[in-house]
């Protein structure tokens, strides 16, 4: 499940994906652009007998994020995996490009999916 859509991500959109957080060796040097994907879970949670894997993904983009991105990111998500866009909404964020003078705009997308249930008996 979230193999596929790490694989996914870096395939349509030919940025480097990173899964829970970013290893700073690979953005170390701030010379490069900061244009990347991670992805990670959020919450597990239970509505009446059905199961949802919550998960994150987040897209880093050196002084800002195209208009209309975050749509293209849902649509391809929609369209090649189960996930779907949650209830929660979508955000962004702002913060300084490593120790420079450099913005980098932030853009926070929730995604569910149920989760397929498999009973568990675990003898006494």
């Amino acid at each position: 499940m979230l193999n596929a859509l790490l694989k996914l991500l870096e395939e349509e959109f030919k940025y480097p994906v990173f899964y829970g957080m970013v290893n700073p060796e690979k953005i170390k040097d701030d010379k490069i652009d900061w244009n990347y994907f991670v992805v990670k879970r959020d919450v597990t949670l239970k509505e009446g007998a059905i199961w949802y894997a919550n998960i994150n993904v987040t897209f880093v983009a050196e002084e800002y994020i195209k208009e209309g991105f975050e749509l293209e990111i849902i649509e391809k998500i929609k369209e090649k995996t189960s996930f779907k866009p949650s209830s929660s909404n979508i955000s962004f964020g702002y913060s300084r490009k490593g120790n420079t003078n450099g913005i980098i705009e932030v853009v926070t997308i929730p995604f569910t999916k149920k989760m397929k249930y498999v009973q568990c008996n675990i003898p006494n």
